[in-house]
Order: structure tokens, then sequence, then C-alpha cells
């Protein structure tokens, strides 16, 4: 998925051929074939590569959903994300109770069902996205449309994620997590209150519950009583139903402000949701071992990820906000052509105002043209990454944030 979402950045006609139901339906196929042969051969390597490309599968399906989402209100979404969320928590918690048959071909069937359902809704919009101008060039003379990957949040989603790996292996028997029903408590909470107000929940409230109870839970970790591993999964179990409302919620607010970028968020997103899981996963089976040969160990364990979250909300997130961060994405807007047949003398009074360089100064001449990416590559014979630098300098120099602004800005010098 993180190779698709940098696909889809800079080839959005990626985003057609990824989600087509033939690609969705071969590799379901593939992986079922695989999954069946492994537990009729006992192959641990056939199971491991069938529930791979399942897993794909359901990112795959996930990320049409997703996309599907951005056509609802937020109200909507928000009381969407919730309810779905209850409903999983609350399967997951059922499935033990039935036949191993039955809950193998629930889990084999439900991303192919969750894919029937939104695929034909969602057909245009994949459409008109794969037809349309590439993320990383629209980024380029309008950087504030995207979140770049790199961003904060990401960073926050993946810790905040690598808790829910911890909570499916510490403490596991013959490598099934804890049953931890209590869980759909605060999520059935959280469903009525979003069901009760007339606006969205406020998503730096569902980060801060998340991040309390996950700090709640490696509390617990030290704690005599936490031997079995009960108490501290099923409060990360809680603080993961909080965090997928508050993942699914965020995505769909920033594809929402831009439709063109919203596959490669999407995906982005949930690749970094894996990559925390395997990541807490291997954490989790570490803290198991550690607490089998001495429980103060696995206190000192538990006091320094207790740190590490504390130190991260500190000094590093300390400004974070996520309500802060989506707002300050803005929409895609049409760039209005300029009113003046003047423009490389005025943009040359700026140039001098603003200190810019001759190479800045070509850039901003066809900036201030209403020029996208792809034409300045191609007039002054430069990379994408050159023009990048480029436009990154002059919108400081001249304290603009969008191409709209700076041509004002050079209209103002007439």
């Amino acid at each position: 998925m993180a190779a698709l979402a940098l696909l889809m950045r800079f080839r959005p006609m990626a985003i057609a051929r990824a989600t087509s139901a033939r690609t969705v339906l071969a590799i379901w196929l593939l992986g079922v074939l695989c999954i069946l042969a492994g537990l009729h051969c006992k192959s641990a390597l056939l199971i491991t590569a069938g529930a791979s490309l399942e897993s794909a599968t359901r990112c795959l399906a996930s990320m049409v959903v997703g996309l599907s989402c951005l056509a609802l209100s937020p109200r909507d979404v928000t009381i969407g994300a919730t309810g779905a969320c209850l409903i999983s928590c609350i399967l997951e918690g059922a499935s033990p109770l039935l036949p191993f048959e039955a809950g193998t071909l629930a889990f084999l069937a439900f991303p192919l069902l969750m894919y029937a359902l939104v695929a034909r809704p969602t057909r245009a919009l994949i459409a008109r996205i794969s037809a349309g101008e590439a993320p990383a060039q629209i980024a380029l003379t309008q950087p504030s449309t995207v979140v770049p990957f790199g961003s904060q949040l990401f960073f926050c989603l993946l810790l905040f994620q690598m808790s829910y790996g911890f909570a499916l292996t510490f403490g596991e028997i013959g490598r099934i997590p804890l049953g931890t029903e209590l869980a759909c408590v605060p999520l059935l909470v959280l469903f009525v209150a979003a069901l009760a107000s007339r606006q969205p929940l406020n998503l730096d409230g569902i980060f801060r519950l998340t991040l309390l109870f996950i700090i709640a839970g490696f509390l617990a970790l030290g704690l005599p009583v936490s031997s079995d591993g009960a108490l501290v999964n099923t409060l990360l179990m809680v603080a993961n139903g909080f965090y997928t409302v508050l993942f699914w919620i965020t995505l769909v607010d920033l594809g929402r402000r831009n439709e063109a970028g919203a596959p490669s968020v999407i995906a982005w997103g949930l690749a970094i949701n894996a990559i925390g899981v395997i990541l807490g996963a291997n954490l989790g089976r570490a803290a198991d071992h550690i607490g089998a040969h001495s429980a103060v160990a696995i206190s000192t364990v538990s006091a320094a990820i207790v740190l590490f979250f504390v130190f991260y909300l500190l000094f590093i997130a300390r400004t974070l906000s996520f309500c802060e961060t989506i707002a300050q994405v803005e929409s895609r807007h049409v760039i209005a052509a300029p009113r003046t047949s003047d423009t490389e003398q005025l943009c040359a009074r700026a140039a001098r105002q603003f200190q810019l360089t001759p190479r800045e100064l070509d850039v901003l001449t066809l900036l201030a043209k209403g020029r996208n990416g792809p034409f300045i590559q191609e007039e002054l014979c430069i990379s994408y990454n050159t023009v990048k630098a480029h436009v990154k300098h002059i919108y400081q120099k001249m304290d603009v944030h969008t191409q709209q602004e700076l041509i004002d800005l050079v209209e103002s010098f007439e």
C-alpha cells in the first residue's frame, strides 16, 4: 500500500487499475487458493502468503470505502465511522462462537462483500481522479492542498496503531489474541454521542481519549494484576476503537478537501496502519518474553513505554491538533487568469522587492501567468524537484501560500 500511495501521488491513473473489479477479484481469489492449499498441506508459508493477499484485498476495498465517504457530510461520516467500528468490535467478540469453517468463510468473504457494496457508487469519482492532474503536480503550485506523507499527523497514527499491534500479541495463547469484549462499551457510548450531536465529534477530543487509554494500558502493563494481559489488552483495544474512528474521519476530511489526493492519502494511512501493527506485534511478543522471565523487567518496560508517550505528548506533539491540521489543508481552487498583459514587468518589480534570484524570477513569471508544474518543467527544462524547490523559496520570500495569492500580489505592483 505504501508503494501504491507513492505511485498514485505521481500517476493518478493507477487508482483505476488498482481498484478495478478484475484486480481486486484476482488478488482475492489467489489469496483464497493459497489459504485453502496451506490448510490442506499444513503449510505455514502458503497460509502466510494467502493472508497477505487477503490483507491487500481488504486494504483496496477499504480505500474504495473511504473514497465513497467523500460524498457524505462530516456528521454522517462520524456516525458511519463510529457505527462501523462498534459493529466490527461486536463481530470480533462473537467470532470465537462460530465454527472454524464458518469463521474462515466470513473472514474471506467480508472484503469482497465490502468492495461490492461501494464499487459502483465510486466508479465516476475514480474515473475523474484518474483522468485528472497528479497530486504531486498540484502540490507544486498549491502546496497547501496536500498533507506531506512525513507529517506529524501520520507519525501519530503510526504510534497509535503500534499499541493495537501490541494488544494483539501480548498475553496471546497459541497465537490467538485475548478476548476483549468490554472494549465495545466505550465505542457504544461514542456512537450514541455521535447520534445525539448535531455536529461532528471533535477530533482532538477523540485524539486525547485515544492517548489516555494507550497510556493507561501501558501503565497497567507493570501492575501485578496484569500478568495475564487481560487488563492491558482491554484498555489498548478501547484505544484502538477510538483510534479507528479518528483515523477514518481524518482521512475522509483530508480527501474531501483535495479529491485528487484522496486515494494516495487513504492508501498511505492504510500502509501506516499495517506497519504499525507489525511493529507493535513484535513489541508485544518481546514484552511477553521479558515478562516470562522477570516481573521487574516488565515493569521497567512499562515505565519506558509510558515515559516515551509522555515525552512525545509534551515535546513533539504538544502543538499537534487534528482539527487545525485538517483546517490548514486548503481545497483545490481554479486559478483566475491574470488581469494584466504586463506580467513580466510586474514580476521583475516583485523580484527586486523580494530579492528573488534570476531563476526564481523565471519561475515566478510562469506562475503569475497561471501556469502549472508540468508546463514550468517543460518550458524551463528543469526537473520536478527543482521546480518544487524554486516554488517553495518563492512562496517563502513573498509570504504567500497559494498560486492565486501570488498572482494577486504580483498584480498589486501595477
